[in-house]
């Protein structure tokens, strides 16, 4: 009881509205983990992702009503767990606006994975690192950082890729082709074999409008 007390002295009171502009990343979100063999339902996506304070030096916080921004430690996991996501909502930094639409991604994947996969924070190689700063390399691994956060393994020091490689042909076949449009700039993703005799390098095409 005392724990519950500290943890809902501060905090937004109540849920905001959801702004359907982070719509597309619940969907890129629930295709990622799909993709993965993990099923993130339209129930579970239900929860508000709004503009909002977060917190100092804090890009996005996932909590619950009345909960302050380190709601997701531990034992608030074990509080308001996976089950509780129609209690949970996401507020993210309006500044955010000034980065590309890839740091975007991650901070709200980042967040997602704390509401829905019950996901903490840690020191490796991780879209859940406390900085998304530390993920530079994030626009050209991104299906390796997507791989890590829904569990399978992530070959980060043995993914052979590379940069700017031809256009692909009709016949190519994609390991993953990502392409959507949010607050008015275009995200592009894409990797498929540099050599369709062997699978040992893969071409990256990334790229923002």
């Amino acid at each position: 009881m005392i724990l519950f007390g500290v943890l809902t002295s501060c905090g937004q009171r109540k849920a905001p509205s959801n702004d359907a502009r982070f719509d597309i990343y619940k969907i890129q979100f629930q295709e990622e983990a799909k993709k993965r063999g993990i099923e993130v339902t339209d129930g579970e996506l239900s929860l508000p992702i709004a503009f909002g304070e977060t917190g100092s030096g804090t890009d996005g916080v996932c909590t619950v009503p009345g909960m302050g921004k380190n709601a997701f430690s531990a034992a608030a996991n074990n509080l308001f767990n996976k089950e509780n996501y129609d209690r949970k909502f996401i507020l993210i930094h309006p500044e955010i606006l000034e980065k590309d639409l890839f740091y975007i991604e991650a901070v709200v994947f980042h967040e997602l994975a704390h509401c829905l996969l019950g996901r903490d924070h840690t020191e490796e190689r991780s879209i859940m690192n406390v900085s998304q700063e530390r993920n530079s390399d994030y626009p050209k691994l991104r299906t390796i950082y997507l791989d890590e956060l829904f569990g399978l393994e992530a070959d980060f020091e043995d993914f052979i890729m590379q940069l700017g490689c031809s256009k692909p042909s009709e016949e190519t076949e994609f390991i993953d082709n990502v392409l959507y449009d949010s607050f008015g700039r275009t995200l592009r993703y894409s990797i498929f074999p540099a050599d369709h005799e062997s699978h040992e390098v893969y071409c990256v095409n990334s790229s923002l409008k």
